[in-house]
Order: structure tokens, then sequence, then C-alpha cells
């Protein structure tokens, strides 16, 4: 296994994106991060795909074949790709199904490891085309994740089928002044009015998500999941982590938006990840069997 390979053993010009993830994967594996024979067998299941990436990238050093690339990554991504000049709509379809496949694997390793999967949304996150009076326009993975969080809350908490975005900002910061644990890491909480609290900072935040931008893991605690748990417990919900892939998504699209690929195309893109999420655990549970990484 390439965990067990020293640096000096290894090929300079080999060194790829997986020599990162292997070394990541073996950090957890020399620490016994890990519960059980499954866990350990999903390490050596990542370990795997970077043995073929390092396999591929050697390959090509030394014969130089072009076609090769192109022939892997439509029998492993299923993806057709032309080199050397791919078209952008190739060049789309590949960087979005890499996305879906790796956050496919992420979000895998997150279900083995919680022994759950109540927070893989990857698939209730996929973006939408929407056409408007102006054109064309993408809702995004971030936006979608925010209204149904919303929609959930208004479900559980009120009965409701959907509640105001000025309500939900409300229950929020209602919620974050009566945190104890969040008030003693940050006091400014403290300060929040509960009868009447003043929603305009969190709703431009809100709207700034909606627009695109990427949240980090805390912002997701403190204003999103607060809402169902107390922050003291947040800070050990591993799957938690799920819905920070909705960033990697987001971030994507926004990229193929920026570079001239129509929503409509987007939503296709990804409205494939269903497809990628099932051939990852399909992979895993052959490799659990056989011990083998097979296309």
């Amino acid at each position: 296994m390439l965990y067990s390979t020293p640096i000096e053993e290894i090929d300079l010009r080999t060194i790829g994106a997986w020599f990162l993830v292997d070394s990541m994967v073996n950090s957890f594996k020399t620490n016994r991060l890990y519960r059980s024979d499954k866990d350990n067998k999903y390490f050596d299941f990542i370990h795997a795909h970077c043995d073929l990436e390092q396999t591929l990238i050697t390959e090509l050093l030394h014969h130089k074949d072009e076609t090769k690339i192109s022939s892997c990554i439509q029998k492993w991504l299923l993806t057709e790709i032309k080199f050397p000049e791919p078209s952008g709509e190739e060049c789309a379809s590949y960087v979005s199904n890499l996305t879906m496949y790796a956050c496919a694997l992420i979000e895998l390793g997150l279900e083995v490891l919680t022994e759950s999967d109540v927070n893989s949304i990857l698939n209730k996150v996929l973006p939408r085309h929407k056409k408007t009076k102006k054109g064309h326009s993408l809702i995004q993975s971030s936006e979608i994740l925010l209204e149904k969080t919303k929609a959930a809350w208004a479900k559980d908490n009120y009965g409701k089928e959907k509640i105001s975005w000025e309500q939900f900002y409300r229950d929020i910061l209602t919620a974050q002044a009566k945190d104890e644990a969040l008030i003693n890491k940050y006091p400014k909480y403290a300060e929040i009015d509960v009868i009447d609290p003043d929603t305009k900072a969190i709703k431009k935040r809100f709207q700034r998500w909606r627009a695109g931008d990427l949240f980090t893991l805390e912002d997701f605690r403190v204003y999103i999941a607060i809402l169902r748990l107390p922050y003291k417990d947040l800070q050990q919900q591993l799957g938690l982590e799920c819905y920070f892939l909705v960033n990697i998504f987001t971030y994507v699209q926004s990229d193929l938006m920026n570079n001239g690929i129509h929503p409509r195309e987007i939503t296709e893109l990804f409205s494939r990840y269903p497809e990628y999420k099932d051939l990852v655990n399909t992979r895993f549970s052959e490799f659990t069997k056989f011990g083998q990484l097979t296309p």
C-alpha cells in the first residue's frame, strides 16, 4: 500500500493531489483514529484511489499518451473529454463530475465514521435553473440549503409550510442570545435583544450566502445548527462536515457561471450527483468484499 512507502522511494515527478490526500489519511491510520473494521476499510479505499492516480501519472510520464488520459477519465469518472484540446463543454463536465465524485467519497467517509447518513444532504441541494425577465439565473446549492433549512424549521417549530426570512432571522438571534456556551466564547451575542432583535446584520449575511458566498463551519454552527443543538454540542458533531461540502458545490457552480457555462447546463451537470453517489457506494461495497478498486 502507498502509505507504507518511504518518501525517498517515491518518484517526485509522480507527486500530485494523491500525495496530499494519502498523507492525510495515513495520519488517521497511524494515530488509529478509527473505531471499526469498516472505518479502516474506508481509509484503505481512499488509499486505493491515491494509488490509482499515482499509477496513471507514472504511465503518462513514460508513455506520454494523451489518449490514455481520456480513456481513464471515461472509465473512472464516466466523462468524455478529448485531449490535447478539450472543448469548453467537456471541461465543464469533467470539473463538475470530478467534484461530485470527490464529494461523494467524502460524504461516504462521514457516513462510515459517524455510522449515520442523516447529515448526507448533497442529493437535496442540487442547483436549479430559473428563467427570469432579465434572462436566466442559477439558484446555487448554498441558497437551496438555506431555503430547505428554513422550510424544515417552519414545519418542525411552527407546523407551517413556510415562514418569512425575517421570522427565521429572529429565531436564530434568539437562539444565539440564550446559548451560554456561545456567549462565553463570543460575548457579543449577550447583547442581542430577545424581545425585538435587530435583524439588519444577519439579513445581509444571509443575502451574501444566498448569492453564492461561502460559509465557514463555524458560521454554520453559529447561524444554522444553533437552532437544533446547543453550541457546546455542535463542536463535537463530525456529521456537520457534510454541510460544509455544500461550499464545494457552490464554489464550482459559481466558477462555471463565471466561465460562461449556461445555468441550465450547470443544473443538468449536477443533476447526475445521485449517479456518482451510487457509483462510489458500489465501488466501496466491492472493495470491502474483494480488496480491490474496480471501475
